[in-house]
Formats: structure tokens, sequence, C-alpha cells
């Protein structure tokens, strides 16, 4: 079995920022819904994993921004995941229109054992048969983000809302960014003109919980810790612009 898919989609108004391109907390989300469309079609959708008592979470996602779409454009949205190593899986993204690569990305996926609360093989559960694709897109590896604060500044507070919360009741990954980006005037995302994201998910938050969001400059961007309220880092997140 072929183990990509491949659709073509139109850059609506609900994906737009206000320069009427897709925002950057909506790629985040679009690349999560072609992960949720494309798991079932090769035997690992939430439903099936859920007969096994466990689910998919994400540990960090990477995006390389060489253009952004806008509305209402038509491009090619692909997915494909790589082989599985022993607990986890990197899944690889891609919109592109005719032969010009727009936005690539990549993401480390792991299944977590609803009973134990801990990762498990993903190589014994993967069907047999899959055909993976060997690009990796040439995005490299994930950068380690350091989660110390004392050189940074705090530009935000944020209360997680009921409209934060996924199916697994916590955060949602994308929300996350969209927070982040909401610490942010529009004049200044417009001058930020973000070229890549790393965001590394290091504890669930819920809701009713508070995000403090602090700011470290870096040579080509920022990095951000989101901390809760006990001290521990929710999500740490480099931005390349």
């Amino acid at each position: 079995m072929k183990c990509r898919m491949d659709k073509e989609i139109t850059i609506l108004t609900s994906l737009c920022d206000n320069t009427a391109h897709i925002s950057v907390p909506s790629i985040i989300s679009l690349f999560m819904d072609l992960a949720s469309e494309h798991a079932p079609k090769i035997g690992l959708g939430a439903e099936v994993l859920a007969e096994k008592d466990m689910f998919w979470i994400t540990v960090r996602t990477k995006i390389a921004i060489n253009k952004r779409p806008k509305m209402p454009e038509t491009v090619t949205a692909s997915t494909w995941p790589e082989a599985p190593g022993r607990i986890r899986c990197n899944r690889y993204y891609k919109l592109s229109r005719d032969s010009e690569d727009l936005v690539l990305g990549k993401t480390e996926w792991a299944i977590i054992d609803k009973n134990s609360g801990r990762p498990a093989r993903i190589s014994d559960i993967y069907p047999d048969g899959l055909d993976h694709i060997e690009d990796d897109l040439s995005l490299g590896s994930f950068s380690k983000i350091s989660e110390d604060i004392s050189t940074c500044e705090k530009i935000d507070s944020y209360f997680i809302r009921s409209t934060d919360i996924d199916l697994a009741q916590h955060m949602n990954n994308a929300a996350y960014i969209r927070a982040l980006f909401g610490a942010f005037s529009t004049k200044t995302l417009e001058k930020m003109e973000v070229k890549g994201l790393e965001v590394n998910f290091r504890a669930p938050c819920y809701e009713g919980e508070s995000l403090d969001i602090y700011k470290r400059k870096t040579e080509d961007g920022a990095e951000f810790i989101m901390l809760k309220e006990d001290g521990k880092a929710a999500a740490t997140v480099k931005i390349e612009y």
C-alpha cells in the first residue's frame, strides 16, 4: 500500500490571517488534520488505537515556510509517515503548487498506552505491507530549546479556555501556537515574516489553567517558553524570522 496522501485544498477565510494568507497556527492545524485523515487509510486511525486503549500524541513539530499561500488559492496538500522506530515515528507534510514547495513540515509522533501512561511499541502496531516513502524533505533534526527563563522577558499570560480543549480533554497542539501568536500585534507579525517554527510539547495543559509566556532573542529570531503555574514547561517554541 502506498503510504502517502495527496489532496487539493482551497485556502479559505477560516485559515487566513489579516493579510489573507494562511496563518502559521492554521498551518499547524492543517497538518494535524491531514495526519488525522490519512492515518485511518493505512490502518492507524484513532478508532483503531482506541480499541487497543491507545492514542496518538504529538511530541515535536517543525515547519519551514517558503511562501504562505493566500485566499482563495488552491494548493496540493501531501502527507506521509516514514518507517517507524521503536516508540516514535516521523510524519512529513507539504503544501505545494505546480512544482513549487510552499510549506514543508515534520512531526514526531508517539502512541501512548492509556492504562500505563507510557509509550507503546509503534513497530508492533504498524500494519504489514506499507510502502514507506523515504523523502524526509531535508528538514534536519529537531532543535533542543532550553527551558531556562533566566535570560528571558515575560511577554504575556494566557488563560486556557474551553475552546482550546481537544478530544483528549487537554489543550490542543495548535492552541499553543494560537496563544503564542496572539501575544503579538498584527503589525509585529507582519514585520516578523516567519520563515520557520519548531515546537516541543513538554506537558499537557487543561481548561482553567494558565500559561506564562517568556521570550529569548536569538540570532535568527526568538525562542519562547510557555510555563504552567507549577513552573513546568508546557511547550517550548523556536521561531525563525
